[in-house]
């Protein structure tokens, strides 16, 4: 049932270059779920103002709900309080299947180059997934590319090895039309 990226019950991390599609297609896919009869929240503490309005609209409209710390919108709770609220949500006994999470992006909420803190995000991640909610992140790769001219996520091995889907989306531009193709 899930569009996409999104798979029900994981913990799924897509990357990509700065600017390279992430949220839109994140976008995209939270209003595909929600359309099927999932709660979608997408927290976005990446955005600059006038797409938090576009976002917010886009979200409305499609049934998905946005939280965003840095803006008001929908008297959003801060940034501090948001993971303290999931971990309640995940100690409280409810089935969590209709749950989607959306972090956009995950430097936000963890140190991506502290394992520990890595740990504690994904150890709350894990916690929402036993009891089915279905965990999307947002990061980034890397500006340099590997020896084989491959995209590197960044941050620490326990950003790859604590999800059970790694996806990178690689983009090149079309010199003709001068336009993003992923």
């Amino acid at each position: 049932g899930f569009p996409v990226t999104i798979i029900r019950g994981h913990i799924t991390n897509i990357v990509a270059p700065a600017n390279g599609g992430k949220t839109m297609l994140m976008c995209w896919a939270a209003a595909e779920a929600a359309k099927k009869g999932y709660a979608v929240e997408y927290f976005n503490l990446d955005a600059n103002p006038d797409f938090l309005i576009w976002q917010e609209e886009h979200a409305t409209s499609n049934g998905y709900s946005v939280v965003c710390p840095d803006a008001k919108i929908n008297g959003t709770i801060g940034a501090d309080r948001i993971l303290p609220r999931l971990a309640e949500l995940a100690d409280s006994g409810a089935d969590l299947n209709h749950i989607v999470l959306i972090f956009d992006t995950l430097k936000k909420f963890c140190d991506m180059m502290n394992k520990r803190s890595a740990k504690e995000f994904y150890n709350l991640a894990r916690r929402l997934t036993a009891k089915g909610c279905s965990i999307v992140t947002l990061g980034h790769t890397n500006k340099h590319l590997d020896a084989e001219g491959k995209p590197v996520f960044e941050g620490t091995g326990e950003h790859r090895n604590d999800v059970d889907n790694l996806i990178y989306i690689e983009f090149q531009r079309d010199e003709e039309n001068q336009n993003q193709v992923s």
